[in-house]
């Protein structure tokens, strides 16, 4: 199969380029690289290119998010011979075998779409050399549930039960694929379309994998396969807070519209207690990212909305 990689960046020029070369590390997939810059101020339209002169880096003059961002990868891509697609963040890491297990999915399983890998995250660890080896961290990510329905969408996998889990040879059907580390048949995009851009960051997976759903594709993740992931703290997990709490409410408008109002009073509640609880715990920047995501979602004000947050 012919792959390309999908690599957005934004204001991360040394993790974008230290991912790349990771990449094109790789001897067996050899994929074709594509690194979009989304509006970065740190350099990166100038840096990355020269560092890495094998990938093909397009610099959007907006961010784009995630969605936007890798659409205008995907247009490109698509009108290409590439038959799958590995969307792959630059602060993840997965090599090349791990990559080839997920491939072998794919070539298995005709009617799966999107398969991705169980994700250890590390926030600060040290990587371990394989999952079953378990240390500080005793669970991994193993995919995502329904949006609409659950506050904490990560499915998580013990460590302790991974040797026995991988021993099935069997795929975890998930709701949808974190778009950390996702396989995607190119087919997929051409008969679904690309991520829907109001998102801008965050559901948008959890969507485009249910369109996959309604057109016969599953979404899986591989319990042999792995990648460790780092994500990064600071003003994006206050950007986090707001556009994974506010795309709910997209999220519930598109595909659960008879019972939007129901879901629209849970989402609700759930934002206001996390705005009062980060209010008592002295946590004002963050109450206020749970406020204004109840305000917009019910509005239905959507796409980027960094500049809230001086983003």
């Amino acid at each position: 199969m012919n792959v390309a990689v999908v690599i957005l960046n934004w204001n991360q020029a040394a993790a974008t380029i230290r991912c790349v070369e990771a990449v094109a590390a790789w001897t067996h997939v050899a994929p074709d690289i594509w690194v979009v810059d989304n509006a970065s101020q740190d350099g990166s339209r100038d840096l990355i290119p020269k560092q890495c002169p094998t990938a093909h880096v397009l610099a959007s003059d907006s961010n784009l998010g995630f969605a936007g961002g890798n659409n205008l990868a995907l247009r490109r891509i698509l009108s290409a011979q590439s038959d799958v697609v590995l969307l792959l963040n630059n602060d993840a890491v997965i090599t090349e075998d791990q990559v080839q297990h997920l491939l072998t999915e794919l070539e298995t399983h005709p009617c799966l779409g999107l398969v991705g890998p169980l994700l250890d995250e590390r926030r600060g660890l040290p990587a371990r050399s394989a999952p079953a080896k378990a240390g500080l961290q005793q669970v991994f990510i193993a995919g995502g549930r329904d949006i609409a329905r659950h506050l904490g969408t990560r499915h998580e996998e013990k460590a302790a039960d991974l040797p026995a889990l991988i021993a099935t040879h069997r795929l975890l059907d998930v709701d949808y694929v974190p778009g950390t580390v996702a396989l995607i048949r190119a087919e997929v995009f051409r008969i679904v379309g690309l991520f829907d851009e109001d998102y801008f960051f965050s559901g948008e997976m959890a969507d485009f994998c249910r369109r996959a759903g309604v057109q016969g594709y599953a979404s899986a993740v591989c319990p042999h396969a792995w990648a460790t992931h780092e994500p990064g703290g600071g003003a994006r997990s206050t950007l986090y807070r707001y556009y994974t709490l506010r795309n709910r409410f997209l999220y519930i408008r598109k595909f659960n519209p008879s019972r939007r109002a129901l879901y629209a009073c849970l989402w609700s509640a759930v934002a206001l207690a996390m705005a009062a609880r980060s209010l008592i715990q002295g946590r004002p920047v963050e109450a206020r990212a749970a406020w204004r995501a109840l305000r917009d979602g019910l509005a239905g004000r959507f796409g980027n909305r960094n500049a809230l947050f001086g983003a």
